[in-house]
């Protein structure tokens, strides 16, 4: 430690331990950067960062899949023209059969 303190500002300490690395930069004041590397722990990374990848697509097929379409504009003209057609056509046969009280006249 008294050897990052006597550090001049945007000076650096760098250690090594195997796969290991620490590199510590002296900001203003008090502040100190610190940044690590280690092979495992990029490969942790990579993993991590993989699955997350499969996660994020694997959800937006799902959600894909569960989003309803609205109809186009001619899909809704068809699906009105058709519900009134059978509402004329069931009053129609209201109509008739109780004017002529038989179905088939």
């Amino acid at each position: 430690m008294p050897q990052i303190e006597s550090l001049s500002v945007g000076a650096g300490y760098m250690y090594q331990s195997d796969r290991a690395t620490i590199n510590i930069t002296k900001a203003e004041g008090d502040t100190l950067y610190l940044t690590a590397t280690c092979d495992s722990l990029q490969r942790e990374y990579l993993r991590l960062e993989e699955e997350l990848l499969r996660f994020r697509d694997s959800s937006t097929h799902q959600s894909v899949s569960l989003m309803t379409r609205v109809p186009t504009g001619w899909q809704s003209f068809w699906i009105y023209f058709g519900k009134c057609s059978a509402i004329v056509f069931s009053f129609v046969l209201i109509v008739k059969v109780k004017k002529n009280n038989s179905l088939f006249c």
